[in-house]
């Protein structure tokens, strides 16, 4: 049972502060529920008491001395529009602490876990550009069909896009660069001499065009709900899903913002072979002088190197 049907579940019931275990055949005593303020919480049970306790913008961390002898860890959401992150907080923590071995240091390798994902909670509330948005678009389409493609640990890994990499995507040896143009256009913007600067690794740029649509559309997609989508993918995955939603928190995606939840249509996708001929800039290509460029490539002008969508994920 996930983390937000349990809190669903307690939430139910009338008596506050109220706290269900999350597992019976967990090996430590993890337990989540609702408290006085209505708010969510995961609660660790554990012999040892905490020196330092880390201090979050949208949790509270706090321990109690039971009677019982034994310290209450508690994890509380402060900031209730940052439920479904928190969700995947929660169950990272219990699925992390089913594999943790070491006698007695139960509460610091949950808080130390937690500071993992002090990122996420903290950088979700970014919101992006509109551009911004439209190229992460371009990125989930690319990874939902790897997803079905390679599987979810794989697909996830090879998503680079968010950490600051060059290129968006690398797997198997072939590199991805994604890029998203308006219907109708022809070029699309190169931000930097190292985006097609790949050497001798097998490289492929693939053109999305989207643009705006009317949710009657059938083909029609929000951010939101292609997020929703390849979170579902994951379900069964934790660490790759929890992997996602860290990536998504490192571009300051936030759900929230009224742009995602705004219907788009994905109208043709292209794929190009970057060669060694194809053109670009690089910084072996480029006057010594020249350290950093941004260029618009026509794509028109690249038939040469088009190839059928259909044949870039194809082993």
């Amino acid at each position: 049972m996930s983390a937000e049907q349990i809190w669903n579940d307690v939430r139910a019931q009338r008596e506050r502060p109220i706290f269900k275990r999350v597992d019976e055949r967990h090996p430590y005593d993890l337990y989540l529920g609702i408290d006085v303020r209505e708010s969510p919480v995961l609660m660790l049970l554990s012999d040892r008491q905490v020196e330092q306790l880390p201090r979050l913008r949208s949790l509270e961390v706090s321990q109690n001395l039971r009677h019982d002898g034994k310290f209450a860890i508690l994890i509380s959401l402060s900031t209730p529009d940052l439920l479904h992150p928190f969700c995947s907080v929660c169950e990272d923590l219990i699925e992390s602490l089913r594999n943790f071995t070491h006698t007695g240091g139960d509460a610091q390798f949950l808080l130390n876990r937690l500071e993992k994902w002090r990122r996420l909670l903290e950088a979700t509330r970014k919101g992006l550009s509109q551009p911004q948005l439209l190229g992460l678009m371009g990125e989930l389409l690319f990874l939902e069909q790897l997803v079905a493609r390679i599987g979810p640990t794989p697909a996830i890994t090879a998503w680079l896009g968010p950490t600051g990499a060059p290129q968006d995507f690398e797997t198997g040896g072939h590199i991805y660069e994604i890029k998203v143009c308006p219907i109708g256009a022809h070029t699309v913007i190169i931000s930097s001499l190292e985006q097609l600067h790949t050497a001798n690794t097998p490289t492929t740029l693939i053109v999305f065009s989207v643009g705006p649509s009317s949710s009657e559309e059938p083909r029609a997609i929000t951010p939101n709900a292609l997020v929703s989508r390849i979170r579902n993918s994951l379900t069964n995955h934790p660490s790759s899903l929890s992997e996602f939603e860290l990536k998504l928190a490192d571009l300051g995606f936030d759900e929230t913002q009224p742009e995602c939840d705004v219907p788009l249509i994905a109208e043709r996708t292209r794929a190009f072979e970057v060669r060694e001929s194809f053109p670009r800039l690089t910084p072996v290509s480029v006057p010594s002088g020249i350290i950093a460029a941004t260029y618009s490539l026509n794509l028109d002008q690249c038939l040469d190197f088009e190839i059928p969508f259909s044949q870039v994920l194809e082993t």
